[in-house]
């Protein structure tokens, strides 16, 4: 039989043990070897003790609600979840997930409540006392808890079990030119504490590059390539729990159900209980932190993190939007939401359990994006998306918004390297299973290859500056063709013009921007999208060329065929 929980009076019969511990340095939540092999403590016997502004809140399993099993697709283990809460810690759970047959433990604290009226507060320092019936496992000193954020203990990691090659070779990773990026320096380690960032951008809308930028983070990058262990990726992976985006439904414990909620939003006037905290969250700069490791080790907890990012990115915009898929403010936006929208219908399993929301779920919503892309951009039937710069040129964006530079008026340059971004995710998109997205990724393409095929009638000497002028001014028309927008930044930003050879990149010159068109001809042309492969050899010989040890690319664009 089950030992039963610990009751008052045995937790009181405790408290020397554990004023002790809690004095003790505290413990990471990834403890070092787990424990010796053998039957796990039974789930009724795992409690939590909260010790928060000298009161004590108890949570034990035995009053949690269990929810349904998640079965490992790999078979590798069966985890049970059981939420507990308490009515005097309002917006508190603790979840304990152990897995069947097996020693290993794991308990996830989560703060917030999306119920219309709740009063939203950050927590600030308390103590988390795991206990197994009368042992105790951990204390843990957490210094804040965000809103909407989590954390969680285990008594031992998820181990990798998945292979890199097999991935990669199944399209659900993508494949490295090793010979690149080899003069980038490594990111160095990274570690996790509850509420840190393991390196991450707290201020997520940050410009200009970062490691947590792209398709994949540059440490994950590091770990594919066999440049580094996969370490800081792991622990990046768990810094996403203090990303304030953890959205439940009120009742039943799952991933935010936005679809039943079709008018909530984060959008001014937003209607969901929210409150201030360190992080600042942008769709626009958002890192997708979790896929690889999901892919990797199996971890629900990873999946659920992958969710609760799309979530946001739905609930950031305005309900409007919302209703015709829109689910970027602009280019950069659309493409990383984008990203993290087909990783969460490509990969959740059709049979997972109800606290998270389904593969048809996310499915349907990516088709119903595929649509409004078709039909916005590759088969338009009204202004202004049958005009420039859509047509011919084949632009996402258009200037309306643009600033001023030094030499360019505002509202009138295109940023060439925001729809590169797009179309490396769109080949993404493709590669790991959607054909019916490879006639938007074709059209897309269409506007790299013209930047780097050397006939289009723009110099492929400058194949990827910042700013690229496509109208004298905001009133202006657009320019028609590749060759009249290259005349045109001629005239407008005369640097443009300095290279001796048209086919040959001026050594010295930012490989930045180029990296970002490099990794979309990479992923077109491994799909065999028509031109990709010749503008992908010669951007990548000239960027191999033209690489040092203080010019180069980041691993994470390091893509090849």
């Amino acid at each position: 039989m089950p030992a039963s929980v610990p009751t008052i009076a045995e937790f009181a019969a405790l408290e020397a043990r554990v004023a002790a511990l809690e004095a003790a340095p505290p413990e990471p939540p990834d403890p070092g070897p787990g424990p010796d092999p053998g039957p796990g403590p039974s789930p009724s016997g795992l409690a939590v003790r909260i010790t928060y502004d000298g009161i004590i809140y108890h949570f034990a399993a035995a009053d949690g609600v269990d929810r349904r099993d998640w079965t490992d697709a790999r078979g590798a283990f069966i985890q049970r979840r059981v939420d507990v809460t308490n009515v005097d810690l309002p917006a508190f759970v603790v979840q304990f997930r152990c897995d069947r047959d097996s020693p290993r433990v794991e308990v996830v604290f989560e703060l917030g409540d999306t119920t219309v009226g709740t009063a939203a507060a950050n927590m600030g320092a308390y103590t988390a006392t795991i206990y197994a019936d009368d042992e105790v496992l951990a204390a843990i000193e957490v210094p804040e808890h965000y809103w909407y954020s989590r954390w969680r203990w285990q008594s031992e990691p998820r181990p990798i079990t998945g292979s890199i090659a097999q991935l990669q070779l199944d399209g659900l990773l993508p494949r490295f030119d090793t010979a690149l990026a080899t003069t980038r320096p490594l990111s160095g380690p990274k570690t996790y504490t509850p509420m840190g960032l393991a390196g991450l951008t707290a201020y997520m809308p940050s410009t200009g590059e970062r490691d947590d930028i792209g398709v994949v983070t540059e440490q994950q990058a590091e770990y594919l390539r066999g440049d580094a262990t996969p370490d800081s990726m792991i622990a990046q992976a768990e810094a996403s729990g203090t990303m304030p985006w953890h959205y439940r439904n009120e009742t039943g414990g799952a991933v935010y159900d936005f679809k039943a909620h079709p008018q909530a939003t984060l959008y001014y006037p937003a209607n969901i209980p929210a409150c201030g905290t360190p992080i600042t969250l942008d769709p626009a700069h958002e890192p997708d932190l979790c896929y690889v490791a999901f892919l990797l080790t199996g971890d629900p907890y990873y999946l659920e993190e992958m969710q609760f990012a799309a979530t946001y990115n739905v609930l950031a915009s305005g309900p409007q939007q919302r209703g015709s898929y829109c689910i970027g403010f602009a280019t950069r936006a659309h493409a990383w939401a984008l990203r993290t929208l087909a990783h969460c219908a490509r990969v959740t399993p059709d049979d997972a359990p109800a606290w998270v929301q389904s593969r048809a779920y996310w499915q349907s919503w990516l088709d119903g994006e595929r649509e409004w892309m078709l039909s916005r951009y590759v088969h338009p039937t009204a202004a202004p998306f049958t005009e420039l710069p859509y047509a011919v040129l084949h632009y996402m964006a258009d200037t309306q918004n643009s600033p001023a530079s030094s030499t360019m008026p505002p509202g009138c340059v295109s940023q060439q390297w925001m729809e590169d971004y797009e179309a490396a995710v769109l080949g993404h998109v493709v590669a790991i299973g959607y054909a019916d997205w490879r006639p938007i990724l074709e059209w897309k393409l269409a506007n790299s290859i013209a930047r780097t095929d050397g006939k289009s009638g723009w110099v492929r000497a400058k194949p990827c500056p910042y700013n690229v002028a496509l109208r004298p001014n905001a009133d202006a028309p657009c320019v028609t063709s590749w060759q009249e927008s290259w005349d045109l930044n001629l005239q407008m930003q005369p640097g443009i013009g300095i290279y001796d050879d048209p086919d040959v990149m001026p050594a010295g010159d930012s490989l930045v921007y180029a990296s970002y068109t490099l990794s979309a001809l990479a992923l077109a042309a491994t799909l065999g999208v028509e031109g990709a492969a010749d503008c992908h050899e010669w951007l990548r010989g000239q960027i191999a060329t033209n690489s040092d040890d203080k010019v180069y690319v980041d691993r994470k664009w390091s893509f090849t065929p």
